[in-house]
């Protein structure tokens, strides 16, 4: 099922901004085009690189943000796509304050520019099983994304990434429930990346929401680990009200290593509407917390 989000948003503290997500499949799922189009004005808090900052660690960075995303990806074979995109992070307007000495962008001396620019190829392969990627019932994805940003194209650095994200669905019939699990691994390859554009809680390039519970970038570094369980139930027999429970495990490594040394766990709860029963859309409404933090998330679908 194809399915375009259009996101404005606000906090009411300052951020603020439009997103535009497309998901477009052609006839006989021969093409999928999915795309990550933003806009924003987005201060953000940031702690440092690795996996053990301390909240004494705090600033805030001012930026304004532009994302383009747009992947193309072509079927090969049964439920096997291989594809190439674009991918752009544009990061300006940027200050850091609240800070006493000196704020975590002078410290990072590898690229603290403004404005702050990652631009480049991706080579993407992905299998997808999922029947409906609004409301997976059943069966799992997975996708490998290699992303290769080059000055040539307008990147401040020549930097590789790699993002590997896995997904599977576990239908309980006779409990009215699915079980679902995510994990994935997002690292530097080579080169070195502006600070705003290392691997962070919730700025994982790809679909879906994961880090509830977390704050944006409160764990950063150069490569990420990431689990999550979720349990959803469905309330009534018909399907209008359910509910989830969900616990995850995050992991920035000790910078500039392959060490995942710090795990930090964020867990919630939520509630499930029926929008629309031919897509299968919920609103959901989920509270997640972990340690010195909570918040409110609200989406359109599942979170992944």
């Amino acid at each position: 099922l194809s399915n375009v989000y259009l996101i404005p948003f606000t906090d009411f503290s300052g951020r603020y901004g439009f997103y535009l997500k497309p998901n477009l499949w052609l006839n006989k799922n021969s093409w999928n085009f999915i795309g990550d189009y933003r806009i924003a004005r987005f201060p953000q808090n940031t702690w440092g690189l690795g996996g053990s900052t301390k909240e004494i660690e705090q600033t805030l960075i001012e930026t304004d943000f532009i994302r383009i995303y747009q992947n193309a990806l072509k079927n090969i074979g049964k439920n096997l796509f291989v594809g190439l995109g674009y991918a752009l992070d544009y990061n300006y307007n940027i200050e850091e304050s609240e800070f006493v000495s000196e704020g975590h962008l002078d410290r990072y001396h590898l690229d603290n520019s403004d404005p702050a620019v990652s631009s480049g190829i991706t080579f993407n392969i992905a299998y997808d099983i999922r029947y409906n990627a609004i409301n997976p019932p059943k069966g799992g994805y997975l996708l490998a994304s290699w992303q290769e940003n080059t000055k040539t194209l307008g990147s401040d650095q020549d930097y590789q990434t790699l993002f590997i994200d896995a997904r599977k669905y576990f239908p309980l019939p006779k409990a009215r429930s699915i079980l679902a699990f995510r994990s994935y691994y997002w690292t530097m390859l080579t080169g070195n990346a502006p600070y705003l554009h290392l691997p962070a809680t919730n700025w994982a390039p790809a679909s879906g929401i994961a880090s509830r519970g977390f704050q944006s970038g409160r764990y950063r570094s150069n490569a990420m680990l990431y689990g999550e369980a979720e349990q959803r139930y469905q309330l009534t027999q018909n399907g209008l009200i359910g509910l989830v429970g969900f616990v995850n495990v995050a992991s920035a490594s000790e910078f500039n290593t392959q060490n995942f040394k710090t795990w930090k766990v964020g867990a919630g709860f939520g509630l499930r509407t029926k929008l629309n029963k031919y897509s299968n859309a919920n609103f959901a409404l989920d509270f997640g917390f972990s340690e010195n933090f909570w918040s409110v998330w609200v989406n359109l679908g599942e979170m992944f």
